[in-house]
């Protein structure tokens, strides 16, 4: 009889661990798709948006104006405050965003640089857009970033590597620049084994060991250099 009930035993017992264990099995395995789902990446694509011509705006001396929905982008030197001020500080080419007539968002001007391109960028999933402006003079030296959403925009930050393979031919950043999304963090990589790094005077090459910018909750990091 003992024999027996051990029998009896150790078999509810190892069909109770076996359960166990495949209800384990299947809650580390929804864990892990439902992590997956949420850190689907969202990749962004360049695209060109409807060029105006002929656009005037007081006080500006207009380069290029693109319309995006009822929104215009224009892109413009402004003398700012070099009138008004000894030391100034917010003149030079910038990004001004209208609707209509009326001017909802104007940038820091960048001063120096008299090369301020626009380029754009959109996905598929949500109806964000980043503006890349890359910045240069004889050479290229990084660019300003702004997200456009939901009939706003606001400044990312500075993007302050460039294209260590920069040519008269391309357009250094843009050339090397990937932008994706992932649980509404905007990540900003680079496809170049080396980058020059503008963070300091020296603007040294620098391996490429997964340097990127991360926008999140309005904060925009350097990370890996």
């Amino acid at each position: 009889m003992k024999i027996r009930f051990s029998v009896i035993f150790l078999t509810v017992s190892l069909t109770i661990a076996c359960e166990n264990s495949s209800n384990e099995d299947h809650v580390t395995m929804n864990e892990q798709y439902s992590t997956d789902d949420q850190k689907k990446e969202i990749k962004y694509l360049k695209f060109e948006p409807d060029q105006l011509d002929g656009f005037e705006l007081d006080g500006f001396d207009i380069s290029e104006v693109y319309q995006i929905d009822s929104l215009k982008v224009v892109i413009a030197f402004s003398e700012g405050d070099m009138v008004t001020s000894e030391t100034p500080s917010d003149w030079g080419d910038g990004l001004t965003l209208l609707k209509g007539d009326s001017i909802l968002y104007q940038s820091k001007r960048v001063g120096d640089p008299y090369q301020y391109e626009p380029f754009f960028y959109h996905n598929t999933t949500n109806n964000k857009v980043i503006i890349i402006c890359q910045l240069g003079n004889e050479e290229n030296y990084g660019g300003e970033a702004f997200l456009l959403e939901n009939g706003s925009i606001e400044f990312i930050g500075v993007i302050n590597v460039e294209n260590p393979n920069e040519t008269y031919d391309n357009t250094g950043l843009i050339e090397m620049i990937r932008i994706s999304e992932v649980e509404n963090a905007i990540y900003f990589n680079f496809d170049s084994d080396t980058l020059i790094d503008l963070t300091n005077d020296d603007w040294n090459r620098v391996k490429n060991d997964s340097i990127h910018y991360v926008f999140k909750e309005n904060n925009f990091k350097l990370k890996g250099l």
